[in-house]
Protein backbone atom coordinates (compact mmCIF):
# COMPACT_ATOMS: atom_id res chain seq x y z
CA UNK A 1 0.00 0.00 0.00
CA UNK A 2 2.69 2.25 -0.56
CA UNK A 3 4.70 2.47 3.04
CA UNK A 4 8.27 1.27 2.73
CA UNK A 5 10.14 -2.02 4.65
CA UNK A 6 12.84 -1.35 5.18
CA UNK A 7 15.44 -4.22 4.33
CA UNK A 8 17.61 -3.27 7.45
CA UNK A 9 14.26 -3.88 10.21
CA UNK A 10 13.43 -6.83 8.32
CA UNK A 11 17.16 -8.20 9.30
CA UNK A 12 17.08 -7.10 12.44
CA UNK A 13 13.79 -9.05 13.29
CA UNK A 14 14.74 -12.23 11.37
CA UNK A 15 17.97 -11.73 13.18
CA UNK A 16 15.97 -11.53 16.93
CA UNK A 17 13.66 -14.57 15.95
CA UNK A 18 16.88 -16.89 14.85
CA UNK A 19 18.18 -16.13 18.36
CA UNK A 20 14.52 -16.78 20.48
CA UNK A 21 14.96 -19.78 18.22
CA UNK A 22 17.70 -20.73 19.13
CA UNK A 23 17.55 -20.09 22.91
CA UNK A 24 13.47 -22.05 22.95
CA UNK A 25 15.43 -25.15 21.21
CA UNK A 26 18.64 -25.39 23.07
CA UNK A 27 20.58 -25.64 19.73
CA UNK A 28 23.39 -23.87 17.76
CA UNK A 29 21.86 -24.23 14.33
CA UNK A 30 19.21 -23.85 12.47
CA UNK A 31 18.25 -26.33 9.56
CA UNK A 32 17.57 -24.63 6.06
CA UNK A 33 13.77 -26.16 6.40
CA UNK A 34 13.53 -23.78 9.83
CA UNK A 35 15.05 -20.69 8.30
CA UNK A 36 12.75 -20.44 5.60
CA UNK A 37 10.08 -20.53 8.11
CA UNK A 38 11.35 -18.70 10.20
CA UNK A 39 12.04 -16.25 7.75
CA UNK A 40 8.79 -16.17 6.15
CA UNK A 41 7.20 -15.82 9.09
CA UNK A 42 9.10 -13.04 10.33
CA UNK A 43 8.22 -11.45 6.51
CA UNK A 44 3.91 -12.05 7.69
CA UNK A 45 4.48 -10.61 11.34
CA UNK A 46 6.36 -7.56 9.45
CA UNK A 47 3.58 -6.84 6.47
CA UNK A 48 0.73 -7.82 9.38
CA UNK A 49 1.72 -5.17 11.80
CA UNK A 50 2.00 -2.66 8.52
CA UNK A 51 -0.96 -3.41 7.18
CA UNK A 52 -2.87 -3.23 11.12
CA UNK A 53 -0.70 0.28 11.37
CA UNK A 54 -2.18 1.50 8.03
CA UNK A 55 -5.55 0.64 9.13
CA UNK A 56 -5.16 2.20 12.52
CA UNK A 57 -4.25 5.43 10.77
CA UNK A 58 -7.07 5.12 8.05
CA UNK A 59 -10.03 4.42 10.98
CA UNK A 60 -8.06 7.80 13.11
CA UNK A 61 -7.62 6.04 16.45
CA UNK A 62 -5.61 7.53 18.51
CA UNK A 63 -4.72 7.42 22.34
CA UNK A 64 -3.75 9.97 24.84
CA UNK A 65 -0.30 10.30 26.94
CA UNK A 66 -3.03 9.29 29.66
CA UNK A 67 -4.33 6.22 28.15
CA UNK A 68 -0.84 4.92 27.56
CA UNK A 69 0.30 5.40 31.08
CA UNK A 70 -2.50 3.46 32.52
CA UNK A 71 -2.28 1.00 30.21
CA UNK A 72 1.42 0.43 30.59
CA UNK A 73 0.63 0.83 34.56
CA UNK A 74 -2.05 -1.91 34.37
CA UNK A 75 -0.37 -4.15 32.38
CA UNK A 76 3.17 -4.90 33.21
CA UNK A 77 5.08 -6.65 30.14
CA UNK A 78 6.37 -10.27 30.56
CA UNK A 79 9.79 -8.83 30.58
CA UNK A 80 9.57 -6.95 33.38
CA UNK A 81 7.50 -9.23 35.11
CA UNK A 82 10.30 -11.62 34.55
CA UNK A 83 12.76 -9.33 35.50
CA UNK A 84 14.23 -8.97 39.17
CA UNK A 85 14.05 -5.33 39.69
CA UNK A 86 10.21 -5.34 40.15
CA UNK A 87 10.04 -8.74 42.17
CA UNK A 88 9.96 -9.91 45.83
CA UNK A 89 10.69 -13.29 46.82
CA UNK A 90 10.82 -14.59 43.21
CA UNK A 91 6.54 -13.00 42.78
CA UNK A 92 6.32 -9.52 41.00
CA UNK A 93 5.72 -7.04 42.97
CA UNK A 94 3.64 -4.02 41.89
CA UNK A 95 5.01 -1.65 43.99
CA UNK A 96 8.38 -2.11 43.09
CA UNK A 97 7.13 -2.68 39.21
CA UNK A 98 6.19 0.96 39.69
CA UNK A 99 9.19 2.20 41.54
CA UNK A 100 11.07 0.62 38.35
CA UNK A 101 8.95 3.04 36.23
CA UNK A 102 9.53 5.79 37.97
CA UNK A 103 13.29 5.32 37.59
CA UNK A 104 14.43 8.02 35.26
CA UNK A 105 17.92 6.28 34.30
CA UNK A 106 15.87 4.04 32.41
CA UNK A 107 14.83 4.03 28.76
CA UNK A 108 11.16 3.38 28.38
CA UNK A 109 10.59 4.38 24.65
CA UNK A 110 11.18 0.94 23.86
CA UNK A 111 8.32 -0.15 26.45
CA UNK A 112 6.08 2.43 25.52
CA UNK A 113 6.67 1.94 21.87
CA UNK A 114 5.46 -1.60 22.10
CA UNK A 115 2.36 -0.75 24.67
CA UNK A 116 1.11 1.94 22.21
CA UNK A 117 1.12 -0.16 19.62
CA UNK A 118 -0.52 -2.99 21.42
CA UNK A 119 -3.28 -0.49 22.86
CA UNK A 120 -3.92 0.38 19.35
CA UNK A 121 -4.25 -2.77 17.55
CA UNK A 122 -6.98 -3.94 20.93
CA UNK A 123 -8.62 -0.08 20.00
CA UNK A 124 -9.49 -1.31 16.30
CA UNK A 125 -10.03 -4.76 17.15
CA UNK A 126 -13.01 -3.09 19.61
CA UNK A 127 -14.06 -0.84 17.10
CA UNK A 128 -14.29 -3.54 14.83
CA UNK A 129 -15.87 -5.92 17.40
CA UNK A 130 -18.38 -3.39 18.45
CA UNK A 131 -19.63 -2.60 14.55
CA UNK A 132 -20.66 -6.54 14.21
CA UNK A 133 -24.26 -7.25 14.34
CA UNK A 134 -25.43 -10.97 14.08
CA UNK A 135 -29.21 -10.09 13.30
CA UNK A 136 -31.73 -13.38 15.02
CA UNK A 137 -32.51 -15.13 11.23
CA UNK A 138 -28.84 -15.09 10.78
CA UNK A 139 -28.16 -17.08 14.10
CA UNK A 140 -30.83 -19.68 12.98
CA UNK A 141 -29.29 -19.77 9.60
CA UNK A 142 -26.08 -20.76 10.61
CA UNK A 143 -27.43 -23.05 13.44
CA UNK A 144 -29.20 -24.36 11.12
CA UNK A 145 -26.62 -25.15 8.63
CA UNK A 146 -24.34 -26.60 11.24
CA UNK A 147 -26.83 -28.89 12.81
CA UNK A 148 -29.79 -29.99 10.97
CA UNK A 149 -28.84 -32.93 8.50
CA UNK A 150 -30.84 -35.33 6.51
CA UNK A 151 -30.05 -38.55 5.18
CA UNK A 152 -31.39 -39.10 1.51
CA UNK A 153 -31.99 -42.45 -0.29
CA UNK A 154 -32.45 -42.23 -4.06
CA UNK A 155 -32.44 -44.40 -6.72
CA UNK A 156 -31.58 -42.95 -10.58
CA UNK A 157 -33.10 -43.67 -13.47
CA UNK A 158 -33.08 -43.03 -17.15
CA UNK A 159 -36.75 -42.47 -18.75
CA UNK A 160 -35.42 -44.31 -21.83
CA UNK A 161 -34.65 -47.74 -19.56
CA UNK A 162 -38.73 -47.24 -18.31
CA UNK A 163 -41.31 -48.36 -20.83
CA UNK A 164 -44.82 -46.72 -20.38
CA UNK A 165 -47.11 -50.12 -21.02
CA UNK A 166 -44.81 -51.76 -17.93
CA UNK A 167 -46.51 -50.33 -15.20
CA UNK A 168 -50.12 -49.58 -14.61
CA UNK A 169 -50.90 -47.32 -12.13
CA UNK A 170 -54.54 -47.67 -10.87
CA UNK A 171 -56.12 -44.64 -8.76
CA UNK A 172 -56.89 -48.12 -6.23
CA UNK A 173 -53.31 -48.51 -5.88
CA UNK A 174 -52.69 -44.60 -5.72
CA UNK A 175 -55.27 -44.34 -2.73
CA UNK A 176 -53.52 -47.60 -0.62
CA UNK A 177 -50.26 -45.91 -1.21
CA UNK A 178 -51.84 -42.49 0.17
CA UNK A 179 -53.80 -44.09 3.36
CA UNK A 180 -50.39 -46.24 4.34
CA UNK A 181 -48.28 -43.11 4.09
CA UNK A 182 -50.58 -40.43 4.88
CA UNK A 183 -48.13 -39.23 7.93
CA UNK A 184 -45.56 -38.18 5.01
CA UNK A 185 -48.08 -35.74 3.30
CA UNK A 186 -49.17 -33.58 7.14
CA UNK A 187 -47.99 -30.46 7.04
CA UNK A 188 -47.57 -28.63 10.28
CA UNK A 189 -49.48 -25.18 10.05
CA UNK A 190 -47.16 -22.16 10.31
Amino acid sequence: NGDEIRYRNYQLELRSAFQRYLAENETTEIDSLVQNQIEEETWENIVSRLLLLQEIRRQGISISDDELRQFIINNPPELLVSNESPQTEGQFDRAKYLQVLNDPNYDWMPLEDDARRALLQMKLFQKIQNSVRVTGPEVSRYYRDQNEKAKIDYLALRMSDIKEDEFEITDEAIEDFYQENKEDYREQNK
